[in-house]
C-alpha cells in the first residue's frame, strides 16, 4: 500500500521520474523527500513539544528534540542533493555524487550528539525522578506521531530505493529511530502514573543507546564509501555477464568499481582470441563499454587481453591452474594465461589472484610449487606470476 502511494507522489512531484541514473532527476527525488520530511517533522516537533511541556515530561520533550533533529538532517540531505546533481566540472571530474555520502555521515554525527544529550538529560531525571498526570488524548497524540513518523519513514525508504540512495536510507533511519523512541516514550507514560516514575528516564537512556546504535551503523556504512568499498559482489557478477553477452568476450576479470554517489565508473580487463585482428579486437571493446553504459549506467574503460585459444599447451595450463585454485581456499583464480615462444622469448606468464600478501611465505610457496610443476613439462621456458592486488581480486 505505502509503496503505491509513493510511487504516485512521485510521478507527481518529480518531473521524469522513471530517468533515475539522470543526475538532475535523482537530485528532484532527494529535494522532494528532504522538503516533505521538514513540512512534517516541523508539525509534530511542535505537537510534541507541547505535550511534553504539560505533562513535564524529559522524555517527550527528548523525544521532540528528537524530530527537530529530523528536520536537521532533512535541510542537509537538501542541500547535499543540491551539490551532488550538479554537473562534472574541471575540479570535480568525477561530478559531485559523494556528497551524498558526506551527508550521511553528518547524519550519523547528529544521531550521536542527540543521544548523548538524552543520556545526560535521562541520568538528571534518575537522580530526581517526577511523576505526572497521564491522559488519553495525551496517549493517543503520542501514538499518531509513532504512526506519522513510520509512514514519513516507509516513504524515505522507498524513495532511497527508487534511486539507491544511502543518504535517503540515512534519513528513513532517522524517521525510523524518532518512531522507535516515540513507542518507548509511549510505554513511560503508561508506567510512570502506575508507579514507576524511573521509566520516564529509562526510557530517554534507551532511546540514546538506539541512536548510537544507528548513528554508528550508518557512520561506518558512509566512511566505507568515501574510502572506497569494495564492489558488490552481484553487481561485480551482472558487468562480468553483461561483458559476455558481446559476441568475441571469452571472459572478464580485473574488474573494478568505483562509486560517485550515482554515478560509477568500472575498469575491467576482457579476454579476446589472439587471433582476432586488433581492429576488429578494438570495436568488441568499444561494445562492451557501450552495452555497460546503456543497460547499467556505468562509465566504463576496457583493456582487452588477446587469448591464445588454439594453443593446446596453453588450454593444459588452464586446467592445471583451474585445479590448482580449486584445492588453495586463498586462491581468487587465474587469468591473462599465455605463452611467448618465439627465437628471443621463452615465457609462460598469467595473473594470480589472491586476496591474502603476495608477500606471505604461502604465496612464495605456492608461487615455487607452480614453477617447478610447469618447469618439469617445460624446462625451457621461464615462469613469470603476476600477482593480482587486493582490490581486484575481489572483482576477478
Amino acid at each position: 500500500m505505502m509503496r503505491r502511494v509513493t510511487e504516485a507522489f512521485v510521478r507527481r512531484f518529480v518531473a521524469e521520474h522513471s530517468k533515475v541514473l539522470d543526475a538532475r532527476v535523482r537530485a528532484r527525488y532527494g529535494m522532494l523527500e528532504g522538503w516533505l520530511s521538514v513540512a512534517v517533522n516541523s508539525v509534530l516537533f511542535a505537537v510534541k513539544l507541547v505535550v511534553g511541556l504539560m505533562l513535564n515530561s524529559i522524555a517527550i520533550i527528548a523525544d521532540a528534540v528528537h524530530t527537530f533533529s529530523d528536520t536537521l538532517t532533512s535541510a542537509i540531505v537538501i542541500i547535499s542533493f543540491r551539490i551532488s546533481g550538479k554537473p562534472a566540472d574541471e575540479d570535480h571530474p568525477y561530478g559531485h555524487g559523494r556528497a551524498e555520502y558526506i551527508a550521511t555521515l553528518v547524519i550519523a554525527v547528529l544521531l550521536f550528539v542527540t543521544g548523548i544529550e538524552f543520556i545526560r538529560s535521562g541520568i538528571e531525571r534518575l537522580l530526581d525522578p517526577v511523576t505526572f498526570e497521564m491522559s488519553w488524548p495525551m496517549l493517543v497524540i503520542i501514538g499518531l506521531t509513532v504512526l506519522v513518523k513510520e509512514a514519513l519513514g516507509q516513504v524515505s525508504k522507498q524513495m532511497g530505493e527508487m534511486i539507491d540512495s544511502r543518504a535517503l536510507e540515512a534519513d528513513f533511519w532517522h524517521h525510523r529511530s524518532d518512531a522507535i523512541s516515540s513507542l518507548v516514550v509511549l510505554a513511560a507514560m503508561v508506567a510512570t502514573p502506575l508507579g514507576f516514575p524511573w521509566m520516564d528516564a529509562a526510557a530517554a537512556i534507551l532511546v540514546s543507546f538506539f541512536l548510537f546504535y544507528t548513528g554508528y551503523d550508518l557512520a561506518r556504512d558512509a566512511a566505507d564509501s568515501l574510502l572506497g568499498q569494495a564492489p558488490d559482489a552481484e553487481f561485480v557478477k551482472i558487468i562480468r555477464d553483461t561483458a559476455g553477452r558481446v559476441p568475441g568476450v571469452l571472459g572478464a576479470h580485473d574488474i573494478v568499481v568505483h562509486s560517485y554517489g550515482q554515478n560509477r565508473f568500472v575498469g575491467m580487463h576482457i579476454e579476446i582470441d589472439a587471433e582476432v585482428p586488433p581492429m576488429e579486437a578494438h570495436d568488441i571493446t568499444d561494445r562492451v563499454e557501450n552495452l555497460i553504459h546503456r543497460e547499467l549506467g556505468a562509465h566504463c574503460t576496457v583493456h582487452y587481453d588477446p587469448i591464445q585459444v588454439r594453443d593446446p599447451r596453453v588450454r593444459e595450463l588452464r586446467q592445471y591452474l583451474s585445479k590448482l585454485n580449486e584445492e588453495h581456499e586463498h586462491l581468487s583464480g587465474f587469468h591473462d594465461v599465455r605463452i611467448l615462444d618465439s627465437r628471443e622469448f621463452h615465457y609462460i606468464l598469467f595473473d594470480m589472484a589472491t586476496a591474502i600478501d603476495p608477500g606471505s611465505e604461502e604465496i612464495r610457496a605456492l608461487k615455487t610449487e607452480i614453477r617447478n610443476h610447469i618447469g618439469e613439462k617445460y624446462p625451457d621456458f621461464t615462469v613469470k606470476i603476476n600477482i593480482t592486488p587486493i582490490f581486484k581480486a575481489q572483482g576477478v
